[in-house]
């Protein structure tokens, strides 16, 4: 988390990489935080599907990513 809030984007997207692999308990924000480092790393069809998922699951990203994908498409 701390290289996305300094704006390392890249390093930042294969730190959620290995968490969303490894920790089942961050899946959620992990994959919510991967998807925008993917957008900021102009990557946009990488986050498309991460973004569908999180649109269809009950959690604090839901509505967020729902706005996000359709903006996206």
């Amino acid at each position: 988390v701390s290289d996305f809030e300094a704006g390392n984007y890249k390093k930042a997207e294969q730190s959620f990489i290995n968490i969303i692999s490894e920790y089942d308990a961050y899946d959620i924000e992990s994959k919510w935080l991967l998807s925008l480092c993917y957008i900021l790393n102009e990557k946009q069809t990488l986050a498309e599907p991460l973004l569908k998922e999180l649109g269809n699951q009950k959690s604090l990203y839901q509505s967020s990513a729902q706005k996000l994908y359709k903006e996206l498409k």
